[in-house]
């Protein structure tokens, strides 16, 4: 599997985070990371701070690595921990409870 993943040009891992994994995946997914340090790009989506990714990963040196392999060639855009999608749907929410309302006084 690792092999085929290195194959790509780019890599994209959405919500990296959002689940723990055992320490079998972990490897893995080092050794993956590994593999792709400076030959592939990768795109990696997270709400998660560099700090928490132990808590995602239990080994704190094989976090440390990964995060350090991914940041050397790399750029970081932040946006900010708020949810864009809550944010949205508040929005929906307060228009649509304005237009109840609206439709009431009429």
């Amino acid at each position: 599997m690792i092999a085929k993943l290195c194959r790509f040009d780019l890599l994209i891992v959405d919500e990296w985070g959002y689940v723990s994994v055992d320490s079998l995946t972990e490897e893995l997914l080092f050794e993956l990371f590994n593999r792709l340090y400076e030959t592939t790009s990768v795109i990696l989506t997270t709400h998660l701070t560099f700090n928490e990714w132990e808590t995602v990963f239990g080994n704190k040196k094989s976090t440390r690595s990964m995060i350090d392999r991914m940041t050397h060639h790399c750029h970081i855009l932040e946006t900010g921990n708020k949810s864009w999608r809550l944010k949205s749907a508040m929005e929906k929410h307060q228009k649509n409870a304005k237009e109840a309302k609206d439709n009431i006084k009429k």
